[in-house]
């Protein structure tokens, strides 16, 4: 059995609402922000080490950039957590 699954648009189409299965908003981002919080999670210097670490200077600088960046922005929208805080381990 195929769901067919309603769709809402926000502002400018950037951030999708969908339902799923159990009839809950789901929300899915664009191609653009999920490769921005994709290099923040994997390639940039600067947030890789401060979370690695959580603490020191890189720390602190990412604590500032977060405000600045697109990448780190994208990353708190995608993850649901801020850009230096550290990877928890499950």
């Amino acid at each position: 059995m195929r769901y067919k699954i309603p769709v809402a648009l926000a502002a400018g189409g950037r951030v999708i609402y969908n339902l799923n299965r159990k009839g809950k908003m789901a929300m899915t981002h664009g191609k653009i922000t999920e490769a921005l919080a994709g290099f923040c999670k994997d390639t940039c210097p600067v947030c890789t080490r401060a979370r690695e670490k959580g603490s020191g200077v890189l720390y602190q600088i990412t604590r500032v950039e977060e405000h600045v960046c697109p990448m780190c922005r994208s990353y708190k929208k995608v993850y649901g957590v801020p850009a230096h805080e550290k990877i928890k381990k499950e």
